[in-house]
């Protein structure tokens, strides 16, 4: 039992008072709660309490030791509508979550469709910090009507498997990545790809590198001017520039953040 649970029942006055309190302030109150502590503290105190602390959705990072009570308690889990994992604990999950947000620190791309199509068919928001190349392929290409934003810190796979991906999900709004693979700097690809099966993006950061080997003039010349045309300055405006160092390159959209630092396994263009 946590302090401010046992401070609650050890203390009559001041409980009452607490109960006292609209319903509109008790759920401000209980935003504040991690959803494990929410239920240890208020659950079957009241019907009141057990009505409210329903109402919340929480985002929940899951730690080893609660995800175990997460697979297990029936109560939390229609709570949850974001959570931070591992891939191991991805492999865990036998029921679906009503869940929005998922958070992962790797995955492939076959993996995290056969995970979300089975798992979370609600899911909205995507983050993964790596995308890796699995040893086995499982061709998973099922609909993800409704993914509306993507991000990939590093992606470590080839752009064909990126690309089966991102068809399944026609109602993506947003997408950010970051890649070190060269076949990433054709904008003609991109052009391609999202006119025929994300056109309902409106958000694109990236950015995109490789080693040069001294052909500075043949990247500027066709890979960077390929992102110069109307579908991205006009139609789109997304605006790219295009960074030479002492043996890589790198296109990327001018909205990009470049805060995080990666690593990448470069290729050469």
């Amino acid at each position: 039992m946590n302090f401010i649970s046992s401070l609650f029942l050890s203390n009559k006055s001041f409980r009452m008072k607490f109960e006292c309190l609209p319903n509109e302030i008790l759920l401000i109150c209980f935003e504040y709660f991690d959803v494990w502590d929410l239920f240890e503290s208020f659950d079957q105190l009241n019907k009141r309490f057990n009505r409210l602390i329903r109402q919340m959705k929480s985002a929940v990072k899951c730690y080893h030791s609660k995800f175990d009570r997460l697979i297990n308690d029936d109560r939390l889990r229609n709570q949850i509508v974001s959570l931070d994992l591992s891939n191991s604990q991805i492999e865990r999950f036998v029921f679906d979550l009503p869940l929005i947000r998922l958070t992962l620190l790797n995955s492939s791309f076959d993996e995290l469709n056969d995970c979300i199509s089975n798992y979370f068919p609600l899911l909205k928001y995507l983050h993964v910090q790596y995308i890796y190349i699995p040893e086995e392929r499982i061709r998973s290409s099922k609909s993800l009507f409704h993914l509306e934003h993507i991000i990939f810190d590093v992606i470590l796979d080839e752009f064909e498997y990126l690309r089966v991906f991102l068809k399944t999900t026609s109602n993506l709004r947003s997408l950010t990545i970051s890649s070190g693979y060269a076949e990433m700097l054709d904008g003609l690809i991109w052009e391609q790809l999202i006119s025929s099966s994300l056109i309902n993006l409106t958000e694109f950061k990236f950015d995109f590198s490789c080693y040069h080997h001294g052909r500075i003039d043949r990247f500027i010349e066709t890979n960077f001017s390929s992102f110069q045309t109307q579908f991205w300055l006009e139609q789109h405006q997304w605006l790219t520039q295009y960074i030479i160092a002492q043996n890589t390159i790198s296109i990327y959209t001018t909205s990009f953040d470049h805060k995080k630092t990666v690593t990448f396994n470069y290729q050469s263009i």
